[in-house]
């Protein structure tokens, strides 16, 4: 769960989703990874880090909904 108590998910279709807990609804779609997505974490400034099984680390900031930054 998000600080912001949005819900996130990753998956095998390469994606992260931001959903509304309240409606089941998606928010946003963050696309980038190349393979699929395992784990995110939060960063202070609160973007996401996102790491694929592909070895891809990518940025997302959910409030300006892109990416900042792929390695």
């Amino acid at each position: 769960m998000m600080p912001n108590g949005k819900i996130i998910s990753c998956s095998d279709d390469k994606t992260v989703k931001i959903w509304d807990p309240k409606t089941g609804a998606i928010i946003n779609t963050f696309e980038g990874h190349s393979d699929y997505v395992y784990a995110i974490d939060f960063l202070e400034n609160g973007c996401l880090v996102t790491c694929s099984r592909g070895g891809e680390v990518i940025i997302f900031d959910p409030e300006k909904e892109e990416m900042v930054n792929k390695f």
